[in-house]
């Protein structure tokens, strides 16, 4: 449940080409890692970044692309995913209701003392707001390992 990268952006930036530069700072991946996304995330290009990392991209398909060059240009990884998702759709789903758990960690970081609420009047500016998530996550990670430590 640990968050290794994150990022706060503008809100007219797309969330795919943030993620795109976020694999780039993620460490190699085994090569039985999944990624899980809801379906914004269902972009070809991101398939290709996530492909990169030894990962592969698990979302809900905003389309099943059946053109020939269509398949050929998007990519192995998201070739693969189509390609499961119709021969094994009940496995996909299952895979797919894992990110409830993401959600889970989500509301942790709004919902415990000194989570994630509205945030104060002096944090407006893009880089305050960023000061401001990262100390929050950086205190739902302190809170977590406090946690494990009282629970060994």
């Amino acid at each position: 449940q640990r968050i290794p990268v994150w990022s706060v952006t503008a809100l007219n930036v797309h969330e795919t080409h943030v993620a795109e530069v976020m694999c780039e700072s993620l460490p190699p991946q085994r090569p039985d890692s999944l990624i899980l996304a809801d379906g914004n995330y269902d972009a070809a290009d991101l398939h290709k970044k996530t492909e990169l990392t030894g990962a592969r991209l698990v979302v809900p398909l905003r389309g099943m692309a059946t053109h020939p060059v269509t398949l050929r240009q998007m990519g192995s990884a998201r070739r693969e995913h189509v390609k499961a998702s119709v021969e094994h759709s009940d496995v996909v789903k299952y895979i797919l209701n894992w990110r409830t758990q993401i959600e889970r960690v989500f509301s942790m970081l709004t919902c415990h003392g000194g989570g994630l609420g509205p945030l104060p009047g002096w944090v407006r500016r893009l880089e305050r707001t960023r000061r401001w998530v990262g100390c929050k996550i950086a205190l739902y990670h302190a809170r977590l390992q406090y946690r494990n430590q009282v629970v060994a």
